[in-house]
Order: C-alpha cells, then sequence, then structure tokens
C-alpha cells in the first residue's frame, strides 16, 4: 500500500508538472496548446466587456 502512494505520488508529480512553466503572464504564448488557451482567454474578456456594456 506504502509502494502505491508513492508511485501515485510520483507520477502525478511527474505527469502534472509537465506544462508548468515560470514565464511571465504576458509573455507571448510558446506553443499550440498555449495559444489555443490565450485566444479562448481573450474571446471570453470580449464577451465579458459587451455583455457589461449593454
Amino acid at each position: 500500500m506504502k509502494q502505491l502512494i508513492l508511485l501515485l505520488t510520483l507520477s502525478i508529480f511527474f505527469n502534472g508538472c509537465t506544462q508548468f512553466t515560470f514565464s511571465p503572464i504576458d509573455e507571448a504564448p510558446q506553443n499550440e496548446h498555449d495559444k489555443l488557451i490565450k485566444r479562448a482567454q481573450n474571446a471570453l474578456e470580449e464577451q465579458q466587456s459587451a455583455a457589461l456594456n449593454k
């Protein structure tokens, strides 16, 4: 049981941290996934501002 918990923790740590970076939030996206996220965030911000301005 102890070994199972250790292996689970290590797998989450190493697989969960693969996309983590220390880059600033206003920096340009580096890969395709980041570009998609940035576009989605911008679209949501535009929708929010349009909804608030009505």
